[in-house]
């Protein structure tokens, strides 16, 4: 096992090895999309945070479901799975406010996913 695949296990419960054999990649080539692919994470959860705080609705949702759709595409399970909560939320009747926790939550697993990937 790879530094990486035993670092995707322990912080994100993710079994990288499953991964790239479903994906039908090499580690590499996929640590490098990977990277490639979130490159816009922390200005899109900038952006939200933003939103949020404005009430801005409809800006919140397309944000919410950009995450989502990138982290789906790459399998990365435990951000996705935030990301559409966050989309959900956003698009309910429900206070923009009660996106904040969801959105710590995403951050701190997107940390994890970073430190993985630096």
């Amino acid at each position: 096992m790879t530094d990486k695949t035993t670092l995707f296990k322990k912080e994100l419960s993710i079994d990288l090895k499953e991964l790239l054999t479903e994906m039908h990649v090499a580690e590499d080539v996929f640590i490098r999309i990977l990277k490639i692919s979130i490159e816009t994470t922390e200005e899109d959860l900038a952006s939200l945070k933003a939103y949020i705080e404005e009430g801005n609705r409809e800006k919140a949702e397309e944000t919410s479901h950009k995450l989502k759709g990138v982290y789906a595409n790459m399998r990365i399970t435990p951000l996705y799975k935030i990301a559409a909560d966050m989309y959900s939320l956003a698009r309910s009747e429900q206070g923009l406010s009660e996106l904040n926790p969801l959105l710590d939550l995403f951050s701190q697993n997107y940390s994890k996913l970073k430190a993985i990937l630096d």
